[in-house]
């Protein structure tokens, strides 16, 4: 068993969203499994390549404006539609 299952965890997204991959068309199932994985892995190697190098601090405090980026971002969406 994975630690770390990035497929649970598309599968959480998804739910999070309130997407259901069934009722999707085919192209956008294939289109936003690449994004989440593509996203996965660009946000793990910027943890690898540029978080981990960083003072305990620093690196809280980088993943800490990164969380709030990602809410800023989701809150102007409902916002705006």
């Amino acid at each position: 068993m994975k630690q770390f299952d990035l497929e649970a965890q598309y599968q959480q997204y998804l739910r999070r969203v309130g997407l259901v991959e069934s009722k999707m068309a085919p192209l956008q199932q294939k289109q936003l499994r690449q994004t989440f994985f593509g996203a996965a892995g660009s946000l793990l190697m910027l943890l690898k390549n540029d978080i981990t190098p960083l003072p305990e601090d620093q690196a809280v405090l980088a993943l800490e404006d990164m969380i709030n980026q990602v809410s800023n971002y989701f809150g102007k969406l409902v916002i705006t539609g």
